[in-house]
């Protein structure tokens, strides 16, 4: 099951703050409101009857930092972490970023996009995990939910990646630009930059 209240079904793509949906949902919404929290599970696995009525949702994270922290938590958790469609990654496991970020763009050109679009494609609201409280307050407030805007902003952000581990981790320049051009659709479709600006921010 993915993350589920009366009105609202969040699913939860890995190192998009769904930890953080989980407990800022519980902080928010009244006592005793019915709540089901899962694990990583796209719609795509899911059954129609899972979200019956619902608001579908879910976040998103530019690529480049997204990926940075996926790596990150594999190797804080020595590789045990890895859930839902983002288990194709395993394949690609390197100790060093740099070697594991190529053997993607390499072997598995639009992988990233592939694993974004098992999220988004099917559900109703895509949050941005840059302005999740905002996101989360009117994809709730849209759901029809009752529940306290408050506690929401004032949630400290939840399951982040090692920051020593994450800190570590920089893209090759190289590598950087043809992660773009491998996984451009989903840079266009969410983040509308240039692709100077979100290499140079890689």
């Amino acid at each position: 099951m993915p993350i589920t209240t009366e009105k609202l079904c969040f699913f939860h793509m890995p190192r998009t703050g769904g930890t953080w949906v989980q407990r800022a949902l519980e902080a928010a919404l009244p006592p005793g409101v019915p709540f089901v929290w899962n694990h990583h599970f796209a719609i795509t696995e899911c059954d129609p009857e899972t979200w019956d009525g619902r608001v579908t949702c879910t976040f998103v994270r530019q690529p480049f930092d997204w990926l940075r922290s996926w790596f990150a938590w594999q190797q804080d958790h020595k590789w045990k972490g890895m859930s839902g469609p983002t288990t194709c990654l395993e394949k690609f496991r390197d100790e060093d970023f740099e070697q594991f970020t190529r053997n993607l763009v390499e072997k598995a050109p639009r992988l990233v996009t592939t694993l974004y679009e098992a999220y988004t494609d099917k559900v109703d609201m895509i949050g941005n995990t840059a302005r999740a409280r905002e996101d989360l307050i009117e994809i709730m407030q849209s759901a029809g939910e009752e529940f306290d805007p408050l506690a929401i902003y004032t949630l400290p952000i939840a399951n982040a990646s090692h920051c020593k581990t994450l800190m570590c981790l920089e893209w090759n320049i190289d590598i950087a630009h043809q992660f773009y051009e491998n996984e451009r659709e989903i840079f266009e479709r969410f983040f509308c930059r240039t692709i100077a600006e979100e290499v140079n921010d890689a």
